[in-house]
């Protein structure tokens, strides 16, 4: 909801300012026609990508609708969105996330309009060189995670699983250069219940220490969980 209609930019969304013990009248709501968008998801080389994910948020994952899988010829359809513009995550096992207009940062990604009852289409080719992060890990338990947050806008950018990592618990995690980003981590002791933290023994996102990936290259970096 937009401070004057409609929106699919998270900036330009209405504030409204609850207070403790009082009621605030939110403005109408009118809800509008949905469109679709469609295209293919594609390699650097232009072959389509079967399996591919394209969301309308970084929590492509949080629930049904939010986002969408390319079939076997590349294609997705996305039609549950209000006319307006919206920004889109790629993302696949062999490439990083990356959003509509190749950049990490959802506020520059660029925005592709929907039209009330009609379909845009959308093709994405992802780039074939990105940047790498990289190092050892040091745990407790050998059951351990990590996700990378764009600093920016704490969207979800990129995960890694201690069930792909190589010997001596090292890792290798491909994502979008020329942003900076926040990292937490979480790992299961055996018989104990997990355990959470963010790198450089931060309490929370807001204090998290940023970590500058390079537009292109190897940016290495050692996590101590615990």
């Amino acid at each position: 909801m937009g401070r004057t209609g409609g929106t699919g930019d998270q900036q330009a969304a209405a504030r409204i300012t609850v207070k403790p013990g009082e009621t605030v009248a939110a403005p109408a709501v009118l809800l509008d026609k949905r469109g679709t968008i469609t295209g293919v998801v594609s390699g650097p080389t232009g072959t389509p990508l079967a399996d591919a994910d394209v969301a309308f948020s970084a929590w492509g994952d949080a629930g049904p609708g939010w986002d969408t899988n390319t079939n076997a010829q590349g294609r997705y359809t996305i039609s549950v969105l209000g006319p307006y513009r919206w920004p889109l995550l790629f993302g696949d096992e062999n490439y990083p996330r990356d959003w509509s207009g190749h950049t990490a940062n959802r506020f520059e990604a660029k925005g592709v309009p929907v039209v009330a009852g009609g379909t845009t289409g959308y093709d994405f080719r992802f780039r074939a060189k990105s940047a790498l992060l990289q190092g050892a890990v040091t745990a407790p338990s050998t059951n351990w995670r990590f996700h990378t947050y764009n600093a920016v806008t704490g969207d979800v950018m990129g995960s890694f699983d201690a069930y792909v990592a190589g010997p001596g618990g090292t890792y290798q995690l491909p994502i979008t250069g020329d942003q900076k980003v926040k990292i937490d981590w979480i790992y299961f002791p055996a018989g104990g219940d997990e355990v959470k933290g963010w790198y450089d023994h931060a309490t929370s996102i807001d204090t998290a220490t940023k970590v500058a990936i390079p537009a292109h290259g190897t940016k290495k970096l050692n996590l101590t969980l615990g």
